[in-house]
């Protein structure tokens, strides 16, 4: 896996987001948190108190850092992850990350804080699957925050540290949206398309009629920090 590092890039902002909102988790009740189910490894501890979903990530010891994403998987069945969010054809999942000053920080810690998406391909398997991401990532080595992508199908990550006309917002909520059009997949923060990932692989493989399958809310991080998300839509 490599890095492609863009120091200013937008693209054309898409559109509206394809189809109408199936569900919207604004965290109020705890539970909201019956159609989540932990993946990779379990949070800290996971809160909705203040009507705001909390995970609260440990410091990982795994120097790869791959297995200690920590959060949550959303599904459309309670305690049922393999019967995804059945979400049919161009779709979009967005929410809202409040990001705190410090993690702006030149030499801060190394953390992560994203939003997933699984994507059905035509063998429906769900071990065959492309896993876009968009999130908010601190490397701790100079450059301070970014938002970061990855392209399932290339394995690229691409870290976009200045983003010109979209404004990263500390101490305050950012919203993060992955859309999937049928034929690319479209990457936004706070309303704006930074990044469109158009391997061929969507219009090869995500012919069956299926949409966006599952939501994933992760974090990563050297340290123990605390992610604040809300208002999951797909």
């Amino acid at each position: 896996m490599r890095h492609l590092i863009f120091a200013a890039l937008l693209v054309p902002a898409l559109a509206a987001a394809q189809g109408k909102a199936q569900f919207t988790d604004n965290y109020s009740s705890a539970s909201q948190l019956a159609f989540y189910q932990v993946d990779r490894k379990a949070p800290a501890a996971v809160s909705t108190a203040g009507g705001v979903l909390k995970l609260s990530i440990a410091q990982f010891n795994d120097p790869s850092g791959f297995y200690n994403f920590q959060g949550l998987v959303r599904s459309a069945v309670p305690g049922n992850v393999a019967a995804g969010l059945g979400i049919a054809g161009p779709s979009s999942l967005s929410v809202d990350v409040f990001v705190p000053a410090a993690w702006s920080a030149a030499n801060g810690f190394m953390m992560g804080a994203d939003l997933w998406a699984r994507i059905d391909d035509v063998t429906a398997d769900y071990g065959y699957d492309a896993y876009p991401t968009l999130g908010f990532y601190n490397y701790a080595d100079g450059r301070g925050l970014c938002a970061s992508i990855f392209e399932p199908y290339t394995g690229n990550i691409i870290d976009l540290y200045a983003l010109d006309g979209v404004k990263i917002k500390y101490n305050a909520w950012n919203k993060l949206e992955i859309v999937f059009t049928g034929d690319y997949v479209a990457f936004l923060v706070n309303n704006h398309e930074v990044y469109r990932d158009v391997s061929q692989g969507y219009r090869d493989f995500c012919k069956t009629g299926r949409g966006i399958e599952s939501a994933y809310l992760q974090g990563w991080s050297k340290s123990n920090f605390d992610i604040l998300f809300d208002n999951l839509s797909g």
